[in-house]
């Protein structure tokens, strides 16, 4: 059994994660401070993230000749598949630690997010892997299909396009943390969280 199930925690922020204990060489991300400051980047950046998923689907219903008349985001079912979907979007970055991960999801109220931690080091890829899944899972797939499928379906593709939008936005923190991950950690290199913060080292030989 994954031991996260049973792991809930109501948080009030989200300085108090829980500490790792850190390897001698470890070397903090180069990463906003606090909450305060990174909360600024992941909605400047969501703002980025919408102008293109428009962008891009209005090309794609342009090249399937399908009038594009945009997406229908905020009805009772597309509201309530985005809650769900932000719960899964968590679980799916605990599974990805593993079956004997001490992983926790924190609820934090006042900063208004669902938190996935754990302290677990992962290798460089793995981290990456553990930080895109949900989007790819959530976002990435059902934007294909839409693409593939439902774009010139009516009402079914406004209901999926619409589906879609809010998934990829959800995971712009995962994003900066996947750039950061990128250009600091080198290769063979292993990243742990510890507290708000990510941390880097080379495993010793």
């Amino acid at each position: 059994m994954y031991k996260f199930l049973n792991k809930h925690k109501l948080i009030k922020d989200l300085h108090n994660l829980e500490e790792a204990n850190l390897p001698d060489n470890a070397v903090m991300f180069k990463e906003s401070k606090d909450v305060e400051a990174f909360i600024p980047k992941c909605l400047l950046l969501a703002i980025v993230v919408t102008i293109i998923f428009v962008t891009i689907s209005k090309v794609i219903s342009d090249i399937q000749g399908v009038p594009y008349i945009g997406a229908d985001y905020f009805t009772l079912d597309i509201v309530a598949l985005w809650i769900i979907q932000a719960i899964l979007h968590e679980y799916i970055h605990a599974v990805c630690y593993g079956k004997n991960a001490d992983v926790k999801i924190y609820i934090s109220l006042s900063n208004g997010v669902l938190a996935c931690h754990s302290t677990k080091p992962l290798e460089k890829k793995r981290f990456i892997l553990m930080s895109i899944a949900p989007t790819l899972i959530f976002a990435v797939i059902p934007y294909i299909f839409w693409a593939v499928f439902f774009v010139n379906m009516g009402d079914i593709g406004t209901k999926v396009l619409s589906y879609c939008a809010f998934p990829f936005i959800f995971g712009v923190g995962d994003y900066i943390n996947i750039v950061n991950t990128i250009r600091q950690v080198p290769k063979g290199g292993f990243v742990v969280n510890s507290g708000f913060h990510s941390y880097w080292f080379q495993p010793k030989e």
